[in-house]
């Protein structure tokens, strides 16, 4: 995709990764960002609207919630009456996690109901529904589009101690591959974006300031906690390259290809792990 004179619609869009992709559209010559957040993203606009390259650069802000489909449903249908019907690409980038007591015994099995469909409806649903609205969109469209999905390296592996963030995300990955394999050679450019720790609120790490310099340890491609700027980087660098699967940390190749060549021996280092994280020996988010 040549980003320039685009149009794209981005969820989770008020801070972290979102914004920084709405800042990174910007500067590289969108057109037009629709940013959709719980509520109404205004200081990430106006980041974007700095960042700008486009003389006539539109930045839409929208209050939306993303765990209903009416919700993202709605979103999408304004953003597109705001830019004349164009819409070049979908970014599903909201999520949630729940993270556990570092101090309290890790499960599979006690999180509430209510977080489970809280994540499954934002980290896999809220992109199927996305994706119902766009999609057959895009394969009208002469020049097709981009579905960008915003996932975790916890869909490739696994995040000790949050059953239901992995399984969400797990089932986001197996989603975004399915989109592709049914509508890839249809205009529909799938893109599947899984980094590890990622300076965002998220995590309960630093760095919601949109023009804060990245942090020394994060380097694209590093074993550290990336900035999101290098993960927004990362990303439309893939769009515009055509690639599928987008991993920000390079280490995450190798440890998907040890999961599954070898997968006794990765639950027990896992389990070695988790038992490390409870004792306090390791850090609940990994750097």
């Amino acid at each position: 995709m040549n980003i320039a004179g685009t149009y794209h619609l981005i969820t989770g869009a008020g801070r972290g990764i979102g914004r920084a992709l709405a800042t990174g559209l910007a500067a590289r010559g969108a057109a037009g960002v629709a940013l959709v957040d719980l509520s109404v993203p205004s200081i990430a606009a106006k980041a974007a609207t700095d960042a700008a390259t486009h003389a006539n650069f539109q930045a839409l802000p929208i209050a939306a919630d993303v765990s209903s489909r009416d919700g993202i449903h709605a979103a999408i249908a304004t953003a597109r009456d705001a830019f004349d019907g164009r819409m070049d690409g979908m970014f599903s980038n909201a999520g949630v996690a729940a993270m556990p007591d570092p101090r309290g015994p890790f499960s599979a099995v006690e999180e509430a109901p209510s977080t489970w469909e809280l994540s499954m409806n934002v980290n896999c649903m809220a992109h199927v529904w996305a994706a119902e609205a766009i999609v057959p969109h895009f394969e009208r469209s002469p020049s097709g589009g981009a579905f960008v999905s915003i996932v975790s390296a916890a869909g490739l592996l696994t995040q000790v101690g949050a059953p239901s963030y992995s399984v969400s995300k797990a089932a986001a990955f197996a989603f975004a591959s399915s989109l592709s394999v049914h509508h890839g050679d249809r205009g529909v450019r799938v893109h599947c974006v899984c980094p590890q720790a990622v300076a965002t609120s998220l995590v309960g790490l630093s760095s919601e300031d949109p023009h804060a310099p990245a942090p020394d340890e994060a380097v694209a491609g590093g074993d550290g906690v990336l900035s999101p700027q290098a993960v927004a980087a990362a990303t439309l660098d893939a769009m515009e390259s055509g690639e599928f699967l987008v991993l920000p940390h390079q280490q995450v190749q190798q440890y998907a290809q040890m999961r599954m060549a070898a997968p006794e021996k990765w639950l027990h280092g896992m389990r070695k792990l988790r038992d490390a994280m409870r004792s306090g020996k390791t850090p609940l988010v990994q750097s």
